[in-house]
């Protein structure tokens, strides 16, 4: 069963891409498990404020900017997969 991406999942993965770190060295950043990392990015969980907030302070952009960008990004390279999120963020 594949699930659909929230905006926060596609943010999260782009805000650790723009760093450069994994999963793991992410979530020690973070004072979080790796897992907690991974079911963000896959859409399982929303992320907690204080996870939001750490992450804007990683990338030094708005959370609000990052998924902007991350979902513009996206559309440049796979528009079918941003149908669901174009409504979610809007």
């Amino acid at each position: 069963m594949t699930r659909k991406k929230t905006p926060y999942a596609v943010t999260f993965r782009y805000g650790r891409k723009l760093i450069p770190k994994n999963q793991r060295e992410m979530a020690a950043l973070m004072g979080c498990n790796q897992s907690t990392i991974s079911r963000i990015e896959r859409g399982q969980i929303i992320p907690r404020q204080d996870l939001l907030a750490k992450l804007s302070e990683l990338t030094g952009e708005p959370v609000d900017v990052l998924v902007q960008k991350s979902v513009s990004a996206i559309r440049a390279y796979a528009p079918s997969y941003t149908c669901g999120l174009i409504s979610q963020v809007a």
